[in-house]
């Protein structure tokens, strides 16, 4: 297939990889562009929505493992004194995704837009931080809602004709199957000063090269298109953007999870350590090898997932 970000039609290396999040076990193919190095699905499924059940995490609302985590690892972040956003934090993580706003040390009347918002978790934590200017837009939301000064939108971002300080996408950018046409509708709703996050996994990363189709971040079929820095540069450029910072923030399950599909566990068993850190193959030793080899990774920019930020280009 022809690269959709770099052009190059050099036949590039297919892998085949298997839905292991929710345990089906179906095959994808994927393409490894010789070019930009960006990994591509060649064919994606018509039936895509049987790949976001209902539960999914992004729209869980704290009724599965994921949502509570992420909940309380928000909980933690924001005021630091929650126990168990601590203990979720130090066996998940941190909250990335609310720190990657934080370190923009942005005005609290700042404008901000989420694509792919899901429930709106991430929303609700920024409000309770004190931000008054907050929407989500996702098609997939069971009806559109405004509560708590936070406004979420059942429709497609590019429908909306508002202007936007910042726009943000947080692990949403690859599911998304033309991912031009979406940075260029995101130039369309930002202002001129404003920033773009954008969170991602990115497979020029240790993880990809020593799991390979085991990557848990390949998340097949729902990850379309998976960058590289390379990708993401050359992709941004074409759209009238640059990036002015890339920080990675990968975290220990890039080990943990990839480890656990290299032994046929998927994330839906119930020896995974997303269901039950208590009850997985692993041991306190091994999880702290892996907390620190994903720091010492992102130090090295070889995390498996990172956050562009981007300006318009003047």
């Amino acid at each position: 297939m022809t690269c959709k970000i770099c052009g190059d039609s050099n036949e590039g290396k297919a892998h085949v990889v298997r839905e292991m999040m929710l345990g089906l076990r179906d095959e994808f193919t994927y393409s490894e562009c010789a070019g930009c190095g960006c990994l591509q699905l060649i064919d994606i499924p018509e039936n895509l929505a049987r790949y976001y059940p209902n539960d999914y995490y992004s729209y869980a609302n704290g009724r599965n493992v994921a949502a509570f985590v992420r909940n309380q690892r928000a909980a933690y972040a924001r005021n630091g004194v929650n126990p168990i956003g601590g203990l979720m934090s130090y066996l998940y993580g941190p909250d990335a995704a609310l720190d990657s706003i934080v370190r923009l040390k942005l005005n609290r009347q700042a404008r901000i837009l989420d694509i792919g918002c899901g429930s709106g978790g991430l929303l609700r934590s920024l409000k309770r931080l004190g931000f008054h200017n907050l929407t989500g837009a996702d098609p997939f939301l069971p009806k559109g809602i405004e509560a708590y000064g936070v406004r979420l939108i059942k429709r497609q971002f590019f429908e909306l004709d508002d202007k936007f300080d910042v726009v943000m996408l947080h692990h949403t950018f690859e599911h998304m199957a033309e991912p031009q046409f979406v940075l260029k509708e995101v130039k369309r709703v930002l202002h001129p000063d404003g920033v773009v996050i954008l969170r991602m996994p990115v497979s020029d990363s240790y993880a990809w090269k020593h799991y390979g189709v085991n990557w848990h971040q390949l998340d097949a079929p729902r990850h379309l298109v998976i960058h590289t820095r390379k990708s993401m540069a050359m992709l941004a450029e074409e759209a009238g953007f640059s990036i002015f910072e890339a920080v990675y923030d990968s975290t220990l399950l890039q080990f943990i999870v990839s480890e656990q599909y290299v032994r046929d566990i998927s994330q839906a068993d119930k020896r995974s350590y997303t269901n039950n850190p208590f009850r997985s193959i692993f041991s306190l030793d091994e999880i702290r090898s892996f907390r620190r080899r994903a720091g010492i990774l992102n130090e090295k920019q070889q995390g498996d997932s990172a956050c562009f930020y981007l300006r318009k280009e003047q």
